[in-house]
């Protein structure tokens, strides 16, 4: 293929604005004047690729704001095509932070659950030793950071004296929940912490979770 003769330009598509600039190539180079500034410094193509009819581009430090729909356009010797790739963006959740904070007061245990640094956006589901879900006596909170960047916490209370098997999930799309955290509540003999060996309060079975994969 003649690269002289060829015009390439990829694309993001942006509903209900102008479409941008993602990357150029005509006159046999790169052609980045009208780039993007979110794309600077951050896009290649591959010479021997485009020799070979390959316009694939990479794209490097990805963000979370490069997840959406990229367009094609390539006009050559052969005619002229374009079409476009779905481009999805995932970050593992930390593995997860259980604490433990017996209240004998109020007559429960506080479980809070936490797990930060993931994409996308995600939810915690509580569910017990027979998988009855428990999230509606659960509270949940997130946050999201500069960049872009998800954070949940769960809290949930655990009557004093109730023996159950718990297990926390990360909810990444409806129907589709992770286990990462695994937990035995078992009644002791009324003091936190002391016994012949039971737990009084909580066990954490699992110490890691299985997290997101990317």
């Amino acid at each position: 293929m003649n690269l002289q003769h060829l015009t390439l330009t990829w694309q993001k598509e942006q509903a209900g604005t102008e479409v941008l600039v993602v990357h150029s190539h005509y006159y046999g180079k790169d052609q980045l004047a009208r780039q993007d500034e979110a794309y600077r410094n951050r896009t290649r193509l591959d010479p021997e690729g485009l020799a070979r009819g390959n316009a694939s581009l990479t794209l490097t430090g990805v963000r979370t704001q490069d997840e959406g729909v990229y367009r094609c356009h390539v006009t050559s010797e052969q005619g002229t095509t374009s079409e476009t790739r779905q481009v999805t963006v995932m970050a593992p959740y930390s593995e997860p932070h259980l604490t433990i904070d017996p209240s004998l007061r109020l007559g429960h245990t506080l479980l809070t659950f936490s797990s930060g640094g993931g994409y996308p956006r995600a939810s915690v589901a509580w569910r017990d030793g027979m998988g009855t879900n428990l999230t509606e006596l659960s509270n949940t909170t997130e946050s999201v950071d500069t960049r872009g960047l998800y954070t949940l916490r769960s809290e949930l209370a655990v009557p004093m004296g109730q023996s159950t098997n718990l297990t926390v999930h990360l909810v990444t799309a409806p129907g589709q929940e992770i286990p990462v955290q695994h937990i035995t509540v078992a009644a002791g003999p009324g003091e936190w912490g002391k016994g012949d060996g039971n737990c009084a309060g909580l066990c954490p079975t699992m110490g890691r979770g299985e997290g997101i994969s990317s």
